[in-house]
């Protein structure tokens, strides 16, 4: 929490009125508290500590603890004199202790009415000792080597303040201690990010010192009015880390209810305000000190209001305490936000479609993929000293004891809510488990067919829980539902070849680099040779045979689940073709459909919805009858440039016709 303007100087009096040497306070706990309000009112930068809406002796304890806080922060930061810096923190330590004693008179203002919250809530003394250490911890580290040991010290620095707040309105319990460790951290990082430059201008570093040099930032570089193309990327990066953070902590806004939700809602929108500020400056934080506006704080408080269910209400003599309702209640609810978010956030392709589903149906659809999204992490991008063989092996397992009861991560009541009210097969999940294990040790596949054995366990498997999601129950659907997913997958592995190839990975059959006389290092150097694109284009038809038998699914699914696949396979049957157009650029870059033209496709697929089959021509790559065509949407929406021209011309003026590889790509919804 940074002291802001004239920090300094409210400070320096104030210790000078309360410091060590000061005598005790007699004012009474009255004065005390109006001491609190002043602090909090007046000196806290990005948004208001405490809201209109928090009410009575809460209100006490919440200024209590800030106060606290800012106090602890201003010994460690206004103080230039280390020593003594050191020693005010020893002294402000030292009343601690006297919060629990009975007789104790506490000197200062701040402890007077703290005391009065720690015996009315029965508060406990470790988060404010975490806080002391934090401070303490700043005056030697003045570096972080790792973003790990930066979020260690986020555990003694911003943590135990939001484990106290949880404490003030009786709504703590271990599982939501974690979610409000997860946005605590979050803001601290955020409030890093934000601080660049003023934490330089007092000896401290608080980017990561490996991802500096992984990005190639020095300390120098740190020091100059605007930040370098490498300081942006290194920041940018961070708040994209930071925001993984706040989706964390997601499902605590929707497992409390009332004023307490509003509280810890405007905190972690605030938190996102800020990075979104961040962000909009392209990273550059030293040119000028990112902050929320005014206007942008008025938008984060009516935003909150709209979002709190029955908020006006709260005022109410009936109204039930938190501390009455159980967890179970509101464990569900917050599961499926946490779902809904990472869904939203990282599906890009998926997100769209899921749109088309009922909410019920959609609310599955977020869980699959909050799954399968958490599976491939474990794989992907283990944390440091772990073996992800043995991650996923604990994943089955966690999996196996969330179906019998014993969640114990945020997306387990949702997906086993999933799993119970739609029939979803359990082996499915298991077997996606199987497949992503395989990606742990280098994979070669000598034919076609193993390669399909492998997109069954990744895909296919996925496809087959979707046919209980949307209700089709007919095993005359299971081929073809099969072939979904091989074509779906297929597309991935061609999108991400340079990608995959730079982690060690080839998914195309070795036969088939054979046929055609490319050589795997090929691949992995981007040698755009004609063998590679003549391999390419067969690839291609490999992947349009899928879609074919994939477009005969349709045919069994109820009105939504059509309108879902529909969209879905359009969108990345339109990304196969984008590819087929541009092959010179797949091995450039990891090519993507833009959000203009997947909203289309996915709109195109509304008439479903209603059991209304559009004409053919409404998600068309080909047809010239009326309606928006997958090429008039990539020409228009993709934004493919003078590169993106070139790569055209080299395939074909249209999808009608044979693009590069041949035959024909077919009507999207009425193939097959």
């Amino acid at each position: 929490m940074a002291g802001g303007k004239g920090a300094e100087c409210w400070f320096q009096r104030d210790l000078a009125r309360f410091g060590p040497n000061s005598p005790a306070f007699e004012g009474g706990l009255a004065r005390a508290r109006a001491y609190c309000q002043d602090l909090a009112q007046h000196h806290y930068e990005n948004f208001s500590v405490l809201t209109f809406w928090v009410r009575g002796q809460a209100r006490h304890h919440m200024r209590a603890i800030y106060a606290f806080s800012r106090w602890a922060d201003n010994l460690a930061d206004e103080v230039m004199d280390a020593g003594e810096s050191k020693r005010l923190l020893v002294w402000w330590r030292g009343q601690i202790e006297e919060l629990n004693q009975p007789g104790s008179r506490p000197r200062h203002p701040v402890f007077v009415a703290l005391k009065a919250s720690v015996f009315a809530l029965g508060l406990p003394l470790e988060p404010f000792h975490h806080l002391i250490d934090a401070f303490d911890r700043d005056k030697v580290v003045h570096d972080h080597p790792s973003l790990d040991e930066l979020l260690d010290y986020c555990e003694g620095s911003a943590n135990p303040v939001g484990r106290l707040v949880l404490r003030v309105f009786g709504a703590a319990n271990p599982q939501r201690d974690k979610w409000s460790d997860s946005i605590c951290s979050a803001l601290q990082l955020a409030n890093f990010w934000q601080d660049i430059g003023n934490d330089r201008k007092i000896g401290r570093i608080y980017l990561p010192a490996d991802l500096r040099a992984r990005f190639g930032v020095t300390e120098a570089d740190l020091d100059l009015p605007q930040a370098t193309e490498k300081t942006k990327k290194l920041v940018l990066h961070l708040c994209q880390k930071t925001r993984d953070l706040f989706c964390q902590g997601e499902p605590l806004l929707a497992d409390l209810k009332g004023p307490l939700a509003a509280q810890v809602r405007l905190f972690h929108d605030g938190g996102i305000a800020i990075l979104d500020a961040i962000e909009a400056q392209g990273g550059d934080t030293l040119a000028r000190r990112p902050t929320v506006g005014k206007f942008g704080k008025m938008k984060l408080l009516g935003r909150t209001l709209g979002r709190i269910p029955g908020l006006a209400n709260w005022f109410s003599p009936k109204k039930q305490t938190l501390a009455s309702r159980k967890l179970d209640e509101f464990s569900l609810s917050g599961s499926h936000a946490w779902c809904r978010h990472v869904a939203k956030t990282k599906a890009g392709n998926f997100y769209p479609a899921f749109g088309l589903l009922p909410t019920g149906q959609h609310r599955a659809m977020c869980a699959l993929y909050a799954f399968l999204r958490v599976t491939d992490d474990i794989a992907d991008e283990p944390a440091e000293g772990e073996d992800p063989k043995h991650s996923l092996a604990a994943w089955t397992d966690g999996l196996r004891r969330a179906l019998e009861g014993e969640p114990s991560h945020p997306l387990h009541p949702a997906l086993v809510w999933s799993v119970r009210t739609f029939g979803i097969d359990p082996a499915h999940l298991e077997e996606a488990i199987e497949g992503v294990a395989m990606d742990l040790q280098p994979l070669r596949f000598e034919t076609a067919h193993e390669a399909e054995v492998y997109c069954h366990k990744v895909a296919s498997v996925v496809g087959l829980c979707c046919l209980a999601i949307w209700g089709c129950r007919s095993e005359r659907a299971r081929p073809a539902a099969i072939a979904t997913g091989h074509a779906l997958q297929w597309t991935n592995i061609l999108r991400d070849l340079r990608e995959d190839s730079g982690r060690g990975r080839l998914y195309l059959p070795l036969e088939d680099l054979r046929r055609f006389g490319v050589i795997e290092v090929e691949i992995a150097r981007g040698d755009k040779t004609p063998q590679f694109f003549q391999l390419l284009d067969f690839e291609v038809a490999r992947a349009r045979g899928y879609y074919k038998q994939a477009w005969r699914l349709r045919r069994h699914l109820p009105p939504a689940g059509a309108a879902m696949f529909t969209a879905l396979v359009g969108i990345y049957q339109g990304l196969l073709e984008h590819l087929a157009l541009m092959p010179d650029r797949v091995l450039e870059e990891r090519l993507s459909l833009s959000k203009k033209t997947k909203a289309l496709i996915a709109l195109s697929a509304w008439p479903l919805r209603l059991n209304q089959v559009p004409k053919p021509g409404r998600i068309s790559p080909g047809n010239s009858g009326g309606g928006v065509t997958l090429r008039g949407m990539i020409g228009k929406s993709v934004g493919l440039g003078e590169a993106g021209d070139r790569g055209a011309r080299k395939s074909q003026p249209s999808f009608s016709g044979k693009p590069r590889g041949g035959g024909s790509t077919g009507t999207l919804p009425a193939g097959g």
